[in-house]
């Protein structure tokens, strides 16, 4: 999960981000903006994996905006071409998510 963290980082870095409509569209509403998402995303820890997700394996992870406040973050890895796909944000709350917000409730 390191490597993925620091791969992460280096993309938010470099911003070698490709924005997904769907993360346009709910950034609109979740009330989350573009440098949130890079800010947390330079700095951001790997709570799942989805290494089987197609056309990429992606993951989602937990990083903070510039605000300081927890928001997550679904990536697609491509390493081949460098770059993220960002596929969605939103800010975790404690119905779905334990106290440490990395834990989904069962």
């Amino acid at each position: 999960m390191k490597d993925t963290e620091d791969f992460i980082a280096l993309c938010a870095a470099k911003e070698k981000l490709l924005w997904t409509y769907h993360i346009n569209m709910r950034l609109k509403t979740r009330d989350i903006n573009t440098e949130d998402v890079i800010h947390a995303l330079k700095d951001c820890k790997v709570i799942e994996e989805y290494p089987q997700n197609a056309p990429l394996p992606s993951c989602l992870v937990l990083g903070k905006d510039k605000q300081n406040k927890v928001i997550h973050v679904v990536v697609a890895v491509d390493k081949d071409e460098e770059n993220l796909r960002i596929i969605t944000s939103y800010r975790p709350t404690l119905e779905y998510w334990e106290k440490d917000l990395k834990t989904r409730r069962r």
